[in-house]
């Protein structure tokens, strides 16, 4: 199944405009993260620099020094330039996208209360990236 470049399109364009993050997330899950054949177009990754943003990320967002991330999932897709997965940060579920040739991505991380904060980043400027809860 060849991926849905309006979609993709539509994505990035919104990632690039966001100023609501949350709709820009349900947008991603809904079109593309719960939609198993989306799943199939991908090939797990390793992608040191993304784990340093996540790490970078995951310390801002919870306001503490060190932080744990364990089970770190990432799938790549070449033909979108794409990159996203899944992991804990401080036993809390975090997911991610990342546009690689837009330099541009948001990670998702859940609190405890049962709220989602979101942070825009880019690898160029991890710590300078935008956050709403």
């Amino acid at each position: 199944m060849p991926i849905d470049q309006e979609r993709i399109a539509t994505l990035r364009k919104k990632l690039a405009e966001a100023t609501d993050f949350l709709e820009l997330w349900e947008y991603f899950l809904t079109h593309f993260a719960e939609n198993p054949e989306f799943h199939e177009l991908g090939r797990p990754a390793e992608a040191s620099f993304l784990l340093e943003v996540i790490g970078e990320l995951g310390s801002k967002l919870l306001n503490q020094q060190a932080i744990r991330i364990s089970q770190l999932m990432l799938i790549e897709i070449p033909e979108a330039s794409l990159f996203h997965g899944a992991c804990l940060i401080e036993g809390r579920l975090a997911g991610l996208m990342f546009f690689q040739d837009l330099d541009m991505g948001l990670m998702a991380l859940s609190e405890i209360s049962g709220k989602t904060m979101l942070a825009r980043f880019s690898i160029r400027n991890p710590k300078g990236g935008e956050t709403v809860h």
